[in-house]
Order: structure tokens, then sequence, then C-alpha cells
């Protein structure tokens, strides 16, 4: 049988599918390493973000007020939501920024509060740490694609032959009863 153009068909299927891209999985990464940096110490003899005041970001002199944790929450919830959302990656971007900007804050502030004899490296713990890598993870998170994909195919399919194999199966099920 000669296949004539009349007699192709093209056949458009579109799927959609919900996945986690890596930007996503990353992203969560991130907001992990955030949320755990509020609970446990940023600096040694355990000051965690809780007994750090927040005006300490641009005031090493300060001692009261606010803890680091006012900036802390918002930020790891931006990282979330935007680790959750597949088209929020600008909002996993800027809170990663968010996070390595009080890290830096805090680190540049508390190393005017320093000696000569004493380096930073020495005085700083795990708390900062996991807030500046989970910062990190974020904003590189926020350069990645999200997760939700579109996939359309074309295929081009004779439409006479389509009907000869549906003929053919069922005369196959036909001869099996």
């Amino acid at each position: 049988m000669a296949v004539h153009d009349q007699h192709l068909r093209t056949v458009r299927r579109e799927r959609v599918g919900a996945s986690f891209g890596p930007g996503m999985v990353l992203g969560l990464a991130g907001t992990a390493g955030v949320v755990l940096s509020m609970f446990l110490p940023w600096r040694t003899g355990d000051v965690d973000a809780s007994e750090i005041p927040f005006a300490m970001l641009w005031d090493r002199f300060a001692h009261s007020g606010p803890s680091l944790l006012i900036a802390l929450i918002p930020i790891a919830a931006v990282i979330a939501i935007g680790s959750l959302l597949p088209g929020a990656a600008a909002a996993r971007f800027v809170g990663g920024v968010a996070a390595l900007v009080v890290g830096g804050l805090f680190a540049y502030q508390l190393h005017r509060n320093l000696d000569a004899s004493t380096g930073l490296g020495d005085v700083l713990d795990i708390g900062f740490y996991l807030a500046v890598a989970g910062g990190l993870v974020a904003l590189v998170s926020g350069l990645m694609p999200g997760a939700f994909t579109r996939r359309t195919t074309y295929e081009r399919s004779d439409a006479d032959a389509d009907a000869d194999r549906a003929d053919v199966v069922d005369d196959d099920r036909a001869r099996s009863v």
C-alpha cells in the first residue's frame, strides 16, 4: 500500500509533569541550612542567633534589642516558598543574597570587635557557617531551572496504517477467544 500525503496526519501530544527540579531541591537544602543555623551557636561560648542583637549588623556596640532571628526567620520563609513554588527562582535567589548579607555583616562587625591576637575563624561557630552555606546554596538554586516542564511532541502517522493496525489487533483478539 502506498502512503500518500493526504493520508498523513500530525498528532500533537502534550505532557505536563510535576516534578522537583534541581533548583527546588537545592532551595530546600538552603532552607534547611538557614533554619538549622537558628538553633545552633554562631559564636564560641554557645552564643546562638536568639542572643545576638539584630542591631549588631550595623552597630558593633549593640547589646540589646530584637535578636538576629528577626532577619533569619523571614529569610528562611522566602527561601522555603521559593523552593516549593516552581516558578519562584527569584525568591530563592533573593533569600540567598539576604542570608549572605546577614552573615557577611555579622562577620564584619564581629571582626571589628576582636583584638589583634584573635582571628575571626577562632570565634565563629557552626550556626554562622550553616547560615552562610545555606544562603550560598539558595543563591545558586535561584539560578537553576524550576520544576514544571511542558513537552510537546509532534508525530506523523499514516491514518490508513493506524486503521489497519487496529483491524489486526481486533482480528487477533477474535481468534484467541
